[in-house]
């Protein structure tokens, strides 16, 4: 069953429209290329569906070590490429989540995939910064796109063998539009579209369109998420100046990511001390190696004063 939007960070995906133009997985992956270095992009329909594809094609061993409170839709992803997932007492793993756009610094070790589903990079940047055979983008998560995922692989004939098993998976875009609109629906309705994600990786003409174009303005939605970053700044510091030891000072964006949340280490230790609102939660940081850290978690991007 999906989860509430309270659970997770990112804006809202936009609704559907309807449009008559058409592209080819090639278009965007090409504009991709011109825009980041270090890898071969390829276009995917969903994050889960090319952590599926990836272990099934690639991951050699019956187990593999996730990252903690992995999201169900990466265990289920495992779990569709016949493989048993766990997490490790010593907080390591060979998929590493680069959370909210931060990347995983704790890792000592080159790890197989790097989760960087809400790692919004800017253009020029460098992709698969941990030595990663392979990283993966969740189009929604990032750019706020109805669909879509990109693998980037570090070896050019892996990129190959992984766009020839997309462009010749079974048909039935047409029934993974529709049950993507109904998932939302019931468990049972939510199951269904998400196996068959796990078996058509591709998308039609129509939506690799609709990607082409949030990808094409990839510096501008970067720039804009930026300015909502600093007002969030601003706003965050009137709220919860008496509620943060942090707030003492100014909140300085480490990232050379635009994140979709600010962190703020916690005074207190219990959250029912503080006067939370809707945008703000106690969420877990996860970093490789290291015990999982509360902290406060301001979803900016959930925050309609800041529109």
């Amino acid at each position: 069953m999906p989860k509430n939007n309270s659970d997770g960070v990112w804006g809202q995906r936009k609704g559907y429209m309807l449009s008559l133009s058409k592209a080819e997985p090639t278009d965007i992956e090409e504009l991709l290329i011109e825009k980041f270095d270090g890898g071969f992009p390829v276009v995917l329909s969903s994050g889960r569906a090319a952590i599926k594809l990836i272990a099934q094609e690639f991951w050699t061993a019956h187990e593999i070590s996730l990252f903690p409170y992995a999201s169900q839709c990466v265990v289920n992803a495992i779990q569709a490429a016949g493989i048993t997932p766990y997490t490790q007492t010593d907080f390591t793993s060979e998929i590493v989540y680069n959370q909210w756009g931060e990347l995983d610094r704790g890792c000592a070790s080159t790890p197989f995939i790097e989760d960087s589903c809400d790692t919004f990079l800017q253009e020029g940047s460098r992709v698969l910064r941990l030595g990663a055979q392979f990283e993966v983008w969740s189009l929604p998560k990032i750019l706020e796109s109805r669909f879509g995922a990109v693998i980037w692989c570090r070896n050019r004939e892996d990129a190959i063998q992984l766009s020839q098993i997309r462009d010749t998976s079974k048909k039935g875009t047409l029934k993974k539009q529709v049950l993507r609109n109904l998932r939302s629906l019931s468990k049972w309705n939510y199951a269904t579209w998400e196996a068959s994600e796990f078996n058509t990786f591709k998308l039609s003409k129509f939506e690799y369109a609709s990607i082409l174009k949030d990808v094409s303005i990839w510096r501008e939605k970067y720039e804009k998420r930026e300015k909502l970053k600093k007002k969030a700044q601003i706003l965050l510091s009137e709220v919860y100046s008496k509620s943060f030891e942090s707030m003492d000072k100014p909140i300085e964006i480490t990232q050379s990511e635009v994140t979709p949340v600010l962190l703020v280490e916690l005074e207190y230790s219990d959250s029912e001390t503080l006067e939370l609102i809707e945008a703000f939660q106690i969420m877990h940081r996860i970093e490789s190696g290291k015990r999982p850290q509360r902290v406060g978690v301001y979803k900016f991007l959930q925050d309609g004063r800041l529109k």
